[in-house]
């Protein structure tokens, strides 16, 4: 099974020698805080040990028993505490996800939209449904109350036995989500006190919906346990987690100021989005940080694509690829051959994606766009246990290069006291 490969073909170019001979000595002292467990926000370095956890066995059995009377879960949670399994769960089981049989997870309580929740609800009437609060606080207002609405939906529904149709994961002591439980006897997973919402997607936020949805999570474990022995030694010939964190870092001190994460499938929509919290919560901090967005090629290339290629020259990209493992598309032969496609006869649309990335990935150098990728042998739950991984150890190091707190966000506590003022709270 293979590792989370780093390409920077279309990078080294743009590279300052003496701007990466600087920060080759700043990733070895970030290596160091990691290690050590000292630097900034070493209270928060408990996903460390996620890959190593007892107790996924029980997340499993509990899944499984749910599953047996539930068509489907719906996860009512928001930010890194939703992204890590959606997108896992989106990734493995493809676009068409929700039109194909078995049990599926949904989403609430990640946006505050009335019609949103109101179809929802009216969704759920006629349905066998379990629900999944997530929230380590229990007190972020969009999980709360939306918790709140659909609890009572499920106990008009079921009377006393909707206390077996919900799980609440949160802190494992404090908080209103483990006194509500406690209460009425939920079920219970712990969110670790030192780990963070986006860092916790390795814990039972992330594994226990996608357990509902029928991922493999001791694979997805196992992955995540490999990456963390190879992203442990200081080696940038095979710590590509670290070589991506210094090449970031590069690029910033050399202007700029922007960084694509692109991807080339529709079902990995919400791996975009998972890429783009993590970066841009732990980076963007005391007037520094790349501003961390996403793209969806080919589709985006009909859009942003000439901004891309002959816009302002502060962006460069992060391409992430995998091998596809079956392909049945191949283009038929057609004759008369009105649109000129013949010389595409038996190619697989895979081939044609897979050129149209090289020749995105070359034209988009040639008009001063550095780009790397990220590429993985398989979609499957081991290789994105092993992503996953790979991208958290990369923040963490790239946010010490940059001088900032990588697991804190103090921003998103101004949106919230103003909110709660106007909410007469």
């Amino acid at each position: 099974m293979g590792e989370v490969i780093l390409r920077m073909n279309h990078v080294v170019d743009f590279i300052d020698s003496k701007v990466w001979n600087q920060l080759k000595n700043e990733i070895v002292h970030a290596h160091r805080l990691i290690e050590t467990r000292s630097g900034p926000g070493s209270e928060f370095l408990g996903w460390l040990d996620l890959p190593y956890q007892a107790g996924v066995k029980e997340i499993i059995l509990t899944a499984n028993h749910l599953r047996e009377d539930n068509e489907l879960l719906v996860v009512v949670a928001i930010g890194g505490s939703m992204l890590t399994a959606r997108a896992v769960i989106h990734a493995l089981l493809g676009p068409l996800y929700y039109q194909t049989d078995g049990p599926k997870v949904y989403y609430a309580g990640y946006n505050l939209d009335s019609d949103y929740h109101m179809q929802l609800m009216e969704f759920l009437k006629d349905k066998e449904f379990a629900l999944c609060v997530v929230s380590k606080s229990g007190s972020t207002i969009e999980p709360a109350v939306t918790f709140r609405i659909l609890r009572k939906l499920l106990e008009q529904k079921y009377g006393k036995k909707a206390r077996n149709k919900i799980v609440v994961i949160t802190d494992p002591q404090r908080g209103p989500l483990r006194k509500l439980a406690q209460t009425y006897g939920y079920v219970t997973f712990s969110i670790p006190p030192n780990v963070g919402g986006r860092f916790s997607g390795l814990s039972p936020a992330g594994l226990f919906p996608m357990a509902f949805a029928g991922v493999d999570i001791d694979a997805l474990l196992e992955g995540a346990r490999d990456e963390a022995q190879r992203t442990n030694k200081l080696d940038l010939d095979t710590n590509h987690a670290y070589l991506y964190a210094g090449i970031r870092n590069a690029l910033y001190r050399q202007g700029k100021k922007i960084e694509i994460f692109v991807t080339f499938a529709p079902h990995l929509c919400w791996l975009n989005k998972f890429w783009e919290q993590m970066f841009a919560e732990s980076e963007g901090k005391a007037g520094k940080g790349l501003y961390a967005t996403t793209a969806q090629f080919t589709m985006d290339l009909h859009s942003i694509g000439q901004w891309i290629q002959e816009g302002e020259r502060t962006i460069f990209e992060t391409f992430f690829w995998y091998k596809p493992m079956s392909d049945t598309t191949a283009v038929p032969v057609d004759h008369p051959d009105i649109e000129a496609l013949n010389y595409l006869h038996g190619k697989p649309l895979s081939y044609i994606n897979e050129n149209a990335k090289l020749g995105t990935q070359q034209a988009h150098k040639d008009g001063g766009v550095p780009n790397l990728e990220i590429s993985i042998d398989k979609l499957d739950p081991y290789h994105l246990g092993r992503f996953i991984f790979f991208i958290q150890k990369s923040v963490a190091i790239s946010g010490h290069i940059l001088g900032v707190n990588p697991f804190n966000q103090p921003g998103v506590e101004a949106y919230k006291k103003n909110m709660f003022r106007l909410l007469g709270r």
